[in-house]
């Protein structure tokens, strides 16, 4: 019998993989512009980026904690599913 949940599964791990890899070829694609910026232009630009990350974590850090509480349970699910 075929279990499409295992199915769903690998289809969503194919394309997370795949997601990841384009990201790592775009990474190495855009690195010799992102050296050619002047080292006080791209600290500048590190800096507000982190602001901004900062800003944005602590406006929703309670959906970030109830996220995170919800994927362990899913996680937790899914290893008691995988050992039965």
């Amino acid at each position: 019998m075929i279990n499409i949940y295992i199915i769903f599964r690998l289809i969503l791990l194919a394309f997370t993989l795949y997601n990841a890899i384009q990201l790592a070829i775009n990474l190495i694609r855009y690195k010799p512009y992102y050296d050619k910026i002047p080292p006080i232009l791209r600290k500048y630009l590190f800096q507000q980026g982190t602001n901004m990350l900062q800003k944005k974590v602590k406006t929703h850090q309670q959906d970030f904690a109830l996220n995170g509480i919800l994927l362990a349970i899913l996680l937790a699910l899914n290893c008691i599913e995988f050992m039965i």
